[in-house]
């Protein structure tokens, strides 16, 4: 069973930009480990959604602010993704994690 060590996604979301950022493979399972979300010089409000649910609901995010949720540990099937949106002001995210074989 193979199990790697990855960047599920790293990137940006514009002014009220959604949609997924990652997509578990078919025949794997993929291990969140964290997740980190930047503002911009804007404040905005940040949405995570995995495996379909709300994960984060419009969270609101100061400008020029950072937040990392380590050790997150939530597990996601093959086909099911992670979506990241942004409200009113940019942001960024990077998501990591492992994928397995199933």
């Amino acid at each position: 069973m193979a199990d790697v060590i990855k960047r599920f996604a790293a990137g940006s979301r514009n002014v009220n930009q959604s949609g997924d950022v990652y997509r578990v493979p078919a025949n794997k399972i993929a291990l969140i480990k964290a997740i980190t979300l930047t503002t911009g010089t804007a404040p905005t409000t940040v949405t995570v959604i995995i495996g379909g649910v709300f994960i984060i609901f419009a969270y609101p995010m100061k400008a020029n602010d950072t937040i990392t949720i380590p050790f997150l540990d939530q597990v996601i099937e093959g086909g099911e993704s992670i979506s990241v949106a942004a409200g009113s002001g940019a942001m960024y995210y990077y998501i990591s994690g492992r994928e397995v074989d199933v």
